[in-house]
């Protein structure tokens, strides 16, 4: 791939803790995942790891095992999208059997600013809260900052910027100075 021209590769890993990959059926190991990104990093590629948060059986102790995982691999970058029971989903029918669900038409849906769900042991709150733990530990952390600084790249300085003014409305310390 790499003498093909790709230069970045982008893992499901869903998450860092394999109850919760075992109780979402994604049918890999946290071995099998810690492999693959090495053979990407051995090849020089960009990796980026997309995440969940709020799947059945999310706690601290799951999202804790989830960012220790994240910094074993090493990634360039990482993304967390809040878990989103679409209708006629899986997990639309879990919520709805052990929670409820605050969507009312499909604007409402939407896997980056905010969960349209909770479960009885997880509220709406904890797992909005949880997404913004998974950004402040990958991203504002020394190692991560250490690693872009040496590997940043003239271009690249747009590209933080907007990245940036993201992390911060993510994070909910609002919009940066212009």
């Amino acid at each position: 791939m790499k003498e093909a021209g790709c230069y970045r590769v982008a893992f499901g890993i869903e998450s860092g803790s394999a109850k919760i990959l075992e109780n979402i059926n994604k049918h890999t190991t946290l071995a099998k995942i810690q492999g693959a990104v090495r053979l990407a990093q051995k090849a020089k590629l960009i990796t980026v790891g997309f995440f969940m948060v709020g799947n059945l059986g999310e706690t601290d102790e799951t999202i804790n095992e989830t960012i220790q995982f994240i910094r074993k691999l090493k990634l360039d970058y990482t993304q967390f999208t809040i878990a989103t029971p679409y209708p006629g989903t899986a997990l639309a029918a879990q919520v709805t059997q052990t929670g409820r669900i605050f969507a009312k038409d499909w604007s409402d849906y939407n896997t980056y600013t905010g969960s349209v769900f909770e479960w009885n042991d997880l509220s709406k709150a904890k797992i909005d809260a949880f997404q913004s733990k998974m950004y402040k530990a990958s991203y504002l952390n020394v190692r991560y900052i250490f690693r872009r600084l040496i590997s940043l790249k003239p271009n690249d300085l747009q590209l933080i910027w907007n990245g940036l003014k993201i992390l911060r409305s993510v994070i909910g310390l609002g919009e940066p100075n212009r």
